[in-house]
């Protein structure tokens, strides 16, 4: 992987012949052209687990696609950082 400064607090995170912007908000002197790097992680935690609702499926009558995952997290002002996490999961069945 690759990160790349390109302005104020905008990068580009490149890996194999994907990329993708990580900004902040005006409020933050940014742009908002991406995720914040908190957005990607809660993001990437979200994936993981839909990712394994496929990969491991409990149950023989989950349908190939339509798994869904919802995740929120709260975000801490000091210390920096996620104080609770919560993931919600939506399958369809066949």
């Amino acid at each position: 992987m690759k990160i790349t400064h390109i302005d104020q607090v905008k990068f580009a995170i490149q890996a194999r012949s994907h990329t993708v912007i990580c900004d902040q908000p005006a409020e933050n002197g940014g742009g908002d052209a991406g995720m914040t790097p908190p957005e990607f992680l809660v993001g990437v935690a979200g994936f993981l687990r839909c990712f394994l609702c496929r990969a491991v499926p409990e149950d023989p009558n989950l349908a190939e696609s339509g798994v869904e995952v919802s995740v929120t997290a709260e975000k801490l002002k000091s210390p920096h950082g996620w104080a609770t996490s919560t993931f919600r999961s939506r399958a369809r069945f066949r």
